[in-house]
């Protein structure tokens, strides 16, 4: 796990994006890791309580940078995710998996509220292109979430009842996860044809993520897999290809 301590939540094409945007999109991608990072860490691995313990303070500062632009934006609900945020960095170890998994994923469903706040009005006027950005950042969501599940399941060698509880949950995610890949995929190939959406990025998404739901399948058909650490790390990998096409998506409306 420590060699992906590292291991960046976007890649560098955010930079294009507006200032704020791109900071929310960051701070949804760190939080994401840090759900993950916290299922893993209660299951059992050191290495990952010490990936939670690098994000808090780098989610800190990214927190603090969008304090000023997010509570003019929409004053409450920026108030209840730093509040959210407080309470998910204080108690996350004395949380049971889903728990914590439920708490991440609300912080993380108020953060699309307020990108979708402040995107709407530079895109809404196209709805097709919108509602496709908001379907792709939904399955990267669902595969964030995935990946949160399959790593605490993996690693949870204390309390094997309890893993029990998660497989269901993942069952679902992995199915809703393999058919949301093969629909937007197609509506963004569509796109492709008529745009100038690189096909290089849409085909690093479908690998990527491929590879990803490949790990989860031999998980959920045998309880094994590859190691936890790599499992982590291909969904970071699938996080981040659907992350690249989400930004190029936008940038063609700007």
């Amino acid at each position: 796990m420590l060699a992906y301590a590292n291991e960046r939540t976007l890649p560098q094409h955010t930079a294009q994006l507006e200032s704020e945007l791109a900071l929310l999109a960051e701070l949804i991608g760190l939080l994401q890791m840090h759900r993950g990072a916290s299922l893993a860490a209660l299951g059992g691995a050191a290495g990952f309580q010490q990936k939670v313990e690098e994000l808090q303070p780098t989610i800190d500062q990214l927190i603090a940078r969008l304090s000023y632009g997010s509570s003019q934006a929409d004053p409450a609900l920026w108030q209840l995710i730093q509040s959210e945020w407080r309470n998910t960095r204080k108690h996350w170890r004395k949380d049971n998996p889903l728990n914590n998994f439920e708490i991440h994923s609300f912080l993380i469903e108020n953060c699309h509220r307020m990108l979708w706040h402040q995107l709407k009005p530079r895109v809404a006027s196209c709805a097709h292109t919108w509602a496709l950005l908001k379907e792709l950042a939904e399955h990267t969501e669902c595969i964030a979430q995935l990946r949160g599940l399959v790593s605490y399941g993996m690693t949870n060698h204390n309390n094997p009842s309890s893993t029990i509880d998660v497989q269901d949950r993942i069952v679902q995610l992995n199915r809703q996860s393999q058919c949301g890949l093969i629909d937007t995929q197609q509506k963004l190939i569509k796109l492709s044809s008529q745009q100038s959406t690189p096909i290089p990025a849409l085909r690093a998404r479908i690998q990527l993520t491929g590879q990803f739901l490949q790990a989860v399948q031999a998980y959920i058909n045998t309880r094994q897999g590859p190691p936890a650490d790599t499992t982590f790390h291909l969904g970071t990998l699938a996080i981040e290809a659907n992350q690249r096409v989400w930004q190029i998506l936008l940038s063609i409306e700007h």
